[in-house]
């Protein structure tokens, strides 16, 4: 199946937030009525906002879609150490879980400003996955339901690539941009089970190749995705994993030939989210939205579809109580399987 191409989506939106250590200045944008039920994608590493377009766009006619650009990735600029820090190599090579997600969280806070009572829908993959647990069980973030794409939640990618860049550095580092171009490139292709476009392709591999901070960039989130560190970051949260599917819905999906996260990943991860749903995308690899647009999207508007009328029958219930008054509008989104289906094809 040839890669998606739509019109690109422009953060030009910007958000300005610092913690005790860095300040950070995120790219983002949304798309959509402002006044339908908020939705959020989170990319991993080391990808960007790019690769959510075609399921943003169609899904903006029934959402109000948010997109953007992690610390260090894509359009936003890596954060910035506070006047008077003294930041180790080791801390300021690694693309820190941490600090991204208390971003990520902070950055979700600012948006719920504008929609009164609430919460988005959030679609996650990769480390995006693991982004967005922590911003529920450490900082109080509420999310009407969670969809996660082959996230690495449960210890580190299993692809040799990050051992590599790991233990050689030195070398990755003295490579000429041109050199660093065609390692980047087997790196991106490896992720993905059917062939990128030209234009997908040089739009994932820009931010990386095309200056020498881009590539130093690329091998940080490298080395942060490494064994040993993502193990660490991940197991401080596991304990905490089950009372997330006791909260919410969580759908855990999954491309079958990815050769990052082994889809035996997947089952273990459902089991310990305590999530109820699961889907396996056949001959997907990684980058699922990108392998199989249509299963995903179809089965993503399905699984929206069936939160908002879960959401429409538990606010009826509520009315029916007396517990609720005021305006009755409630979002039409019986169709959106149907239509997003439509629209895919048509991308």
């Amino acid at each position: 199946m040839a890669s998606p191409s739509l019109s690109p989506i422009e953060l030009n939106e910007y958000f300005k937030h610092s913690t005790a250590t860095h300040t950070y200045n995120i790219r983002w944008a949304s798309i959509g009525d402002p006044s339908a039920p908020p939705l959020v994608f989170i990319h991993g590493t080391p990808w960007s906002s790019r690769v959510w377009y075609v399921h943003a766009q169609a899904l903006s006619s029934h959402f109000h879609v948010y997109l953007f650009d992690s610390p260090g990735f894509g359009t936003s600029p890596l954060g910035q150490p506070l006047p008077g820090q003294e930041i180790n190599k080791e801390v300021e090579l690694d693309a820190d879980f941490s600090r991204e997600s208390e971003v990520l969280a902070a950055l979700y806070k600012h948006w719920k400003a504008s929609w009164g009572p609430k919460d988005a829908h959030v679609v996650a993959h990769g480390s995006g996955g693991l982004m967005s647990l922590r911003a529920l069980l450490l900082h109080d973030c509420q999310f009407v339901s969670l969809y996660l794409i082959n996230v690495a939640a449960l210890g580190a990618f299993q692809h040799p690539y990050f051992e590599r860049f790991k233990d050689a550095e030195p070398f990755f580092q003295s490579l000429s941009l041109d050199d660093f171009d065609t390692v980047v490139t087997s790196f991106i292709r490896d992720s993905a089970s059917s062939k990128l476009s030209g234009e997908l392709m040089e739009a994932l591999k820009a931010p990386w190749v095309s200056t020498e901070q881009g590539k130093k960039a690329f091998i940080r989130q490298m080395i942060r995705a490494s064994a040993s560190q993502h193990d660490a970051l991940a197991d401080q949260l596991e304990n905490m994993y089950p009372e997330i599917g006791t909260k919410i819905p969580v759908r855990v999906s999954w491309g079958d030939e990815d050769h990052w996260n082994h889809v035996l990943t997947a089952s273990k991860l459902k089991d310990k989210l305590n999530a109820k749903d699961f889907f396996l995308i056949e001959g997907a690899g990684h980058l699922v939205m990108i392998d199989n647009v249509t299963e995903l999207g179809v089965d993503l508007g399905r699984w929206l579809d069936q939160q908002e009328l879960r959401m429409h029958e538990l606010k009826v219930r509520l009315e029916v109580r007396g517990v609720v008054e005021g305006e009755k509008h409630i979002t039409d989104v019986a169709n959106i399987g149907i239509q997003i289906q439509y629209v895919l094809h048509g991308s």
